[in-house]
C-alpha cells in the first residue's frame, strides 16, 4: 500500500518520504540495479569493493539502494562475475554491505535471477533451459523446455536465495521479470509457447512467477518488501507491448504478493531500450511508465536515462511515478541525491550515456567503471592532496586538461589553464557536435562550470610557449595539448576530410566513403549517419575490422544500425584504403593482395593522430620545471583515458 509520512496535502517532491509496503524510504530517489562484474572468484561472493560502492551511494543521499542481479544457482548465470545468492556463504558479505548502507539511513534491496535461455553454457557447462525449447532470437542457443521437476527445482532455488537475503538483512527482495531473465521469458510470446497451465493467457504465463512469489513470502514473512523488476514493454516485434505490461501489473496488484513495481523495458533484441545510448532522449520511457502507474495502485519506480534534477522532480510532482530510479547516473556521481535534494543540481556530474565502461565492460564480463567518474569501483572518491598556495599551469582545455584543472583546484592550487582555441572541450567538443554524440555536451558544460566555480583562470586563444608558462611561475605544469590528425599519403584525386573537418562542418554530398583507417573513432561511425543529413546520397563504410562499429557497446551499435537501416549504406569489413583517385577509392583486403575500386565523390577518414606539446615539454624540463603529460598529449586514445589521467594528477 502506498503512503507517505505526511498526511497533509503537501506537494510531493523528491524529498517526500514514502512507504513501499513495510519499507520506509526517507526520499524518492532510488539507485537502480546495474551489473558491476565484481564478484570474487572462485566463490562469486560479495566483497569489500561492492561494500564501498553501495555505501558511497547511500552516503550520497539515495533512499533505496537496489543491488545488481544475483544468480540463484551456478547454472543460472549468464556471465561469470555475478554473486551466487543461492550459496549461504554469501550472507556475511551481503550483511556487511547492508550494514554499510543502513549506516547512512538508506534501505537496500537484492535482486534474484535465473537467466534461462539467455544464460551461457560456457559458464554453467550444462544445457540452457527455458519455458519452451525456443532459443533467444539474438543468442540463438538451443535450450531445453522446463518440465515440472525443473520448474520445482528453480522455485526452490529462488526460495533458498531469498532465505539467504532475509538472513543477511535486506529490506526488500526483488525478482527480475525483465530483460534477460527466465521469469520474463515465461511472460514473453517470443519464448513461451507452452500449451499447459503455464502458457497462453496472461494469467497462465504469470502463474509460475506468482507461485515463486507465494513461496518466497511464506519463507520470509511480511516484514520484508517484495518487488518486481518488470518489463512494461519488450520493445521488439513479436514481444509483449505496453498493453500487456499493464495487464501484468494489474495481475501483480490483484495477487497482493508484491509491494511495488520497478518498471523497465526491453530485452537483448532491443538492448538500446534497456541501456539507452546517447541518441535516446532523457526520460524516453517516462510516459509509458506513467501509463502503468495510472493503471495500478501499486507504487511504481520510474526509469529511462534520467539525469536531470528538475525533470526528476517533475516526474513525482505530476504523479507519473512514485519514486525515480537512476542507474548510470549514480555510477557517474555517487553524491547525486544529496546535490539534488540540497538544490545544487547544477553540480551533479552528468552521465553521458556513452556506455563505454559500464555496458561496454559488463557485456564482456570486465569490471565496470565510468568514463566521467574514474573512481567508480576504485575507491569511490579521490583523496585530496592539500596544496594551498601552489601554482599549476595546464596547457590544453580538452577533457584531460579540464579535469586536471578541476581536481588540482580542489586541492588548493592556483590554476591557470591555457587553451589555444576560442572554446574549451578539445576533441571531445568536436565529437559532441556529430549527430548522436551530443550526450558529451552536458559533461563538458559541467567541467566548465566546475573550473569557474573553483576559480581556475582560463585563457582562451592563447598559444602556450615556454616563456609564457615560465612567466606564470608554476610549481607544476600539466601538458594536455591533445593530438592532431594527419592525412595519410593515399592520393588526392577527391576531397578528403578528417573526422575533425567533418565535425567542424565540412560539406559532403553524393557518394561518400567513410573510411576507418587509423585509431577506431566513434565519431567517425556516427558520421556515417550524419553524412546523409548533410547531403550524401550513398555511403560506403570501409573498415579493417570484421564489423562496422565493432568497438561500440551493443546498445549503441544497435541504435546506430537501426538508424542507418533506411539509408543506402554498404559496409565493407576487413578492408583498408590504398588510394584515392579521381574516380573514387581503391581498397585492399586485410587477408591478401586483392583490391576493389569503389566509385565515390568524397572521402571521410579517421586517421592516426600525433600527440602535440612534446617540444614544449622538453623546453620546460630543460629549465627545471616539473611537468606531467596526460591524455592524447601522452599517447592518442579516448575520452576515458584522458579523464582518468587528468583526475590522477
Amino acid at each position: 500500500m502506498l503512503s507517505t509520512s505526511d498526511s497533509t496535502a503537501q506537494p510531493i517532491t523528491l524529498a517526500t518520504p514514502i512507504d513501499l509496503g513495510p519499507m520506509h524510504l526517507k526520499n524518492r530517489i532510488a539507485m537502480l540495479p546495474h551489473g558491476l562484474m565484481w564478484a570474487a572468484r572462485p566463490d562469486f561472493l560479495p566483497n569489500a569493493r561492492h561494500r564501498e560502492y553501495y555505501a558511497a551511494r547511500a552516503r550520497g543521499g539515495a533512499a533505496l539502494i537496489c543491488l545488481e542481479s544475483s544468480v540463484i544457482s551456478p547454472d543460472a548465470r549468464s556471465v561469470h562475475s555475478l554473486v551466487h545468492s543461492g550459496d549461504p556463504a554469501c550472507v556475511p558479505g551481503y550483511a556487511a554491505i547492508i550494514d554499510a548502507v543502513h549506516e547512512h539511513g538508506a534501505k537496500i534491496s537484492g535482486q534474484l535471477v535465473h537467466y534461462g535461455n539467455e544464460g551461457s553454457t560456457s559458464y554453467s557447462r550444462a544445457p540452457l533451459v527455458g519455458p519452451s525449447a525456443v532459443p533467444d532470437p539474438v543468442l540463438r542457443q538451443q535450450c531445453l523446455a522446463l518440465d515440472s521437476a525443473g520448474m520445482a527445482r528453480i522455485l526452490e532455488q529462488h526460495v533458498a536465495a531469498a532465505k539467504n537475503f532475509a538472513e543477511a538483512g535486506f529490506d526488500a527482495i526483488e525478482l527480475k521479470v525483465a530483460h534477460d531473465g527466465l521469469l520474463r521469458q515465461f511472460l514473453s510470446p517470443l519464448a513461451n509457447t507452452r500449451e499447459d497451465e503455464y502458457g497462453g493467457s496472461a494469467e497462465n504465463r504469470m502463474r509460475y512467477i506468482l507461485e515463486i512469489y507465494r513461496a518466497i513470502r511464506a519463507e520470509v514473512g511480511d516484514e520484508i518488501a517484495l518487488s518486481v523488476r518488470l518489463d512494461i514493454d519488450e520493445r521488439v516485434q513479436g514481444g509483449w507491448d505496453l498493453s500487456d505490461g499493464i495487464a501484468f501489473s494489474q495481475i501483480f496488484e490483484r495477487s497482493q504478493l508484491v509491494d511495488y513495481i520497478s518498471a523497465d523495458e526491453g530485452i537483448i533484441a532491443s538492448l538500446d531500450s534497456v541501456i539507452a545510448p546517447m541518441a535516446f532522449s532523457e526520460g524516453y520511457a517516462v510516459e509509458r511508465t506513467a501509463t502503468v502507474k495510472a493503471a495500478t495502485s501499486l507504487p511504481v519506480i520510474a526509469f529511462g536515462r534520467l539525469t536531470s534534477a528538475d525533470y526528476a522532480q517533475t516526474i513525482v510532482r505530476e504523479g507519473k511515478a512514485d519514486v525515480v530510479g537512476f542507474a548510470r547516473q549514480m555510477l557517474a556521481d555517487p553524491d547525486f541525491a544529496n546535490k539534488v535534494l540540497s538544490g545544487d543540481g547544477a553540480r551533479v556530474r552528468p552521465c553521458t550515456a556513452c556506455n563505454q565502461l559500464c555496458l561496454g565492460h559488463s557485456e564482456r564480463d570486465i569490471p565496470v567503471s565510468c568514463v566521467v567518474n574514474p573512481f567508480a569501483g576504485f575507491g569511490e572518491h579521490r583523496v585530496r592532496r592539500s596544496s594551498v598556495g601552489k601554482r599549476l599551469v595546464v596547457v590544453g582545455g580538452g577533457p584531460a586538461g579540464l579535469e586536471a584543472a578541476r581536481v588540482k583546484a580542489e586541492d588548493g592550487y592556483d590554476v591557470t589553464l591555457l587553451e589555444k582555441n576560442g572554446t574549451l572541450g578539445g576533441a571531445l567538443a568536436l565529437a559532441a557536435s556529430v549527430g548522436g554524440r551530443s550526450g558529451w555536451q552536458p559533461y563538458l558544460h559541467w567541467l566548465e562550470r566546475e573550473v569557474a566555480r573553483l576559480g581556475v583562470e582560463v585563457k582562451l586563444n592563447t598559444e602556450a610557449d615556454a616563456e609564457l608558462v615560465a612567466s606564470l611561475e608554476p610549481d607544476l605544469v600539466v601538458i594536455a595539448a591533445g593530438a592532431a590528425s594527419f592525412s595519410p599519403d593515399v592520393g588526392s584525386g577527391l576531397p578528403v576530410f578528417t573526422v575533425e573537418d567533418f565535425a567542424a562542418g565540412a560539406p559532403v554530398e553524393g557518394r561518400v566513403a567513410v573510411v576507418d583507417q587509423g585509431y577506431p573513432s566513434v565519431a567517425l561511425w556516427f558520421s556515417a549517419l550524419e553524412a546523409f543529413a548533410r547531403g550524401a546520397r550513398e555511403v560506403v563504410v570501409v573498415t579493417p575490422e570484421p564489423m562496422f562499429g565493432s568497438r561500440l557497446d551493443s546498445a549503441t551499435r544497435l541504435k546506430l544500425n537501426r538508424d542507418l537501416a533506411p539509408h543506402p549504406v554498404r559496409v565493407l569489413p576487413d578492408h583498408r584504403l590504398i588510394e584515392v583517385t579521381q574516380e573514387g577509392i581503391v581498397v585492399q583486403s586485410v587477408f591478401g593482395p586483392h583490391t576493389t575500386e569503389l566509385g565515390v565523390d568524397a572521402v571521410l577518414i579517421s586517421t592516426e593522430r600525433q600527440s602535440e606539446g612534446g617540444a614544449l615539454v622538453e623546453q620546460l624540463r630543460s629549465r627545471g620545471y616539473r611537468t606531467m603529460v596526460v591524455g592524447d598529449a601522452l599517447v592518442p586514445r579516448d575520452a576515458a583515458a584522458a579523464i582518468l589521467e587528468g583526475s590522477g594528477i
